[in-house]
């Protein structure tokens, strides 16, 4: 007999409470996650990789023309290149021809070869963090080889792409460079738009796509491409205003002044790093969407309510966003109202979820000893755990409405929140004391 799935939490639509209750999350779990350390570790080695890939281009361009100087002056005279085919035959011959691999070659090479592979290390460990993604079993020692060729052969790609549109932009920026190869060609309103906009707007295009492709095949969890696509929309206009904002009150000329060539560098890694906590604040914030019901119940089972009496900022926050589940969680399914002294289950039933009491109480009891539980408490729920028959009675003493989560939904929020086995840890020796240790 095929086993019946239990029915899902379902949530209510969006209210500012629910907004206010996915910021508490994304940030509480970016700060227990430790996910700083991660972004400084992708800025470092996005850093040292894309330097010596830059380094590698220009040595590779400076190659491409050190048969004569005249070529690259060629090169951009296009009208006379389609007209003269000596002009195509010498630059193609001053592209081809072999030159000396150096020393310092070598080592940049190493170099992107090496850090690359931290880079992407460093972001692949973020986002098993966050997603509580297994590590996989060793694959064959080839598998990994192309694996790791792939990868810094795309971070080649992204730093290309980089120095290709930085190029562009210094290029383009010359009057008589537009004159001669843009404005003949291109209708007024499209110059305006590329010489006023279009730089400033492609690189967060760009970041916005790689992202969303991150989050939707980096996750492992696969979530939903509008989910995915919001977060990416986020991340590159949170970026942006960072950017607008870093140069808007950092003083590059002070920085030039004191540091000279390095302070480039230093505001290069201060946006990257910058960058990279955003991205895993956005991807955690997925997360928190995506696995929204069991972390709203993980919340609740952590609760503590005695905290709240001591006028602490923190846990009177909490206590606004958690402390009303009923009107959070929305399924007639899954609320149960009892009257006075009627039996929730008894002692050896079977096990088949817990229960959160939102109003009322319930009394549970095992031969000598009993013990009533309030609003905001939590009752069967280490029986679900321990994969037992109920260890003791519950019943009603007054009329009470509770919420059932099923014994699936509970695995999953031991999944999602690291803390809930912590405190079921906790709990544990008093609980054996109350209805085992006791004769």
């Amino acid at each position: 007999m095929a086993k019946k799935k239990a029915p899902e939490l379902k949530v209510k639509k969006i209210t500012i409470k629910n907004i206010g209750q996915t910021i508490y999350l994304t940030t509480k779990f970016f700060m227990q996650n430790n996910l700083n350390t991660y972004a400084s570790a992708c800025a470092l080695g996005f850093l040292f990789s894309f330097i010596p890939i830059v380094v590698i281009i220009l040595i590779v361009v400076i190659q491409l023309f050190h048969m004569s100087p005249e070529v690259l002056f060629k090169f951009f005279d296009l009208p006379s290149i389609f007209v003269d085919s000596e002009k195509i035959i010498e630059i193609a011959e001053s592209i081809t021809s072999p030159g000396k691999v150096s020393f310092i070659t070598i080592i940049l090479v190493i170099s992107i070869f090496w850090m690359g592979q931290r880079f992407f290390f460093s972001v692949k460990a973020g986002m098993n963090t966050i997603f509580h993604l297994k590590t996989l079993h060793r694959k064959p020692v080839l598998e990994n080889l192309f694996l790791v060729l792939g990868e810094i052969v795309f971070l080649i790609l992204i730093v290309l792409i980089v120095f290709i549109f930085v190029t562009a932009r210094t290029i383009l920026s010359k009057q008589s460079i537009m004159e001669k190869f843009v404005i003949p060609y291109l209708p007024g309103f499209i110059v305006s738009w590329i010489k006023g906009k279009f730089f400033n707007i492609v690189p967060f295009i760009f970041i916005q796509i790689l992202s969303t492709l991150m989050y939707r095949f980096g996750s492992g969890s696969k979530p939903k491409w509008s989910n995915c696509i919001i977060a990416s929309i986020a991340c590159a206009l949170s970026f942006w205003l960072l950017t607008f904002l870093l140069g808007a009150f950092l003083n590059q000329a002070r920085y030039n002044l004191i540091y000279g060539i390095l302070s480039n560098l230093i505001i290069m890694l201060l946006e990257v790093y910058m960058f990279f906590i955003i991205f895993f604040y956005a991807a955690q914030s997925i997360f928190v969407v995506q696995f929204f019901k069991t972390l709203l119940i993980s919340e609740l089972y952590l609760w503590d309510k005695e905290k709240t009496d001591n006028y602490n900022l923190k846990e009177l926050l909490k206590q606004w966003l958690f402390a009303v589940p009923d009107k959070l969680i929305s399924n007639e399914n899954k609320r149960i109202t009892l009257a006075a002294d009627e039996i929730v289950y008894e002692e050896n039933s079977e096990t088949d979820g817990m229960y959160y009491i939102v109003e009322g109480q319930v009394s549970i009891y095992k031969e000598n000893f009993m013990n009533h539980l309030g609003v905001g408490s939590f009752f069967g729920d280490m029986d679900c755990i321990m994969e037992q028959r109920r260890a003791y009675t519950a019943r009603t003493t007054v009329p009470t409405t509770m919420i059932f989560i099923s014994k699936e939904n509970f695995e999953q929020v031991i999944i999602n929140d690291s803390e809930v086995p912590q405190k079921m840890l906790d709990s544990f020796p008093e609980y054996i004391h109350c209805f085992y240790g006791r004769k």
